[in-house]
């Protein structure tokens, strides 16, 4: 479970499933290094018989290819998706930090996105509404109906156990 989340449980509140970024988060980013680090070598190669600007710009390309791969490999980490039975809690980044916790009890719907490949491979998008018109969506989440199925069976035993205390 994430740091986050361990941090800022309320109380009696406990986790009842984590979700993770499924590994072709990674496909794009790969794809661009992998261009990246093409070029430079294009124009390491290119270098030998031109001014050394030609150079430098390789090695622009390939510092940009190891800041890319950072800032993806620090999202990949940081990013926390977990639904307790109290709340939704989506936590993203690591210096510079986004949050976005719902309520269950201000829950409206859960929603999945899954295109073709993310139906074959098992990853999407989720998206909660809450009242109001507060939304948070993330995605690449791996097994995103078995997440939908664990915020809705959360939901629904928050409500149970809300109206038991009220009777």
């Amino acid at each position: 479970m994430g740091r986050y989340v361990n941090k800022n449980l309320l109380h009696s509140e406990t986790v009842q499933y984590e979700a993770h970024i499924h590994w072709t988060f990674w496909i794009g980013p790969a794809l661009g290094i992998i261009v990246q680090l093409a070029i430079a070598g294009v124009l390491f190669y290119l270098s030998a018989d031109r001014e050394p600007i030609v150079k430098y710009a390789g090695f622009l390309l390939i510092v940009t290819a190891i800041i890319t791969w950072l800032d993806n490999f620090i999202e990949y980490r940081t990013t926390e998706v977990v639904v307790t039975n109290k709340r939704l809690v989506i936590k993203r980044g690591f210096i510079a930090r986004k949050t976005f916790e719902l309520l269950l009890q201000k829950t409206e719907t859960v929603g999945v996105d899954q295109k073709f490949w993310g139906r074959i491979l098992n990853y999407g998008t989720v998206t909660a509404i809450g009242t109001g018109g507060s939304h948070g969506s993330i995605d690449y989440i791996s097994k995103p109906m078995a997440f939908r199925a664990a915020f809705q069976e959360a939901v629904e035993l928050h409500q149970e156990s809300v109206s038991k205390t009220d009777a």
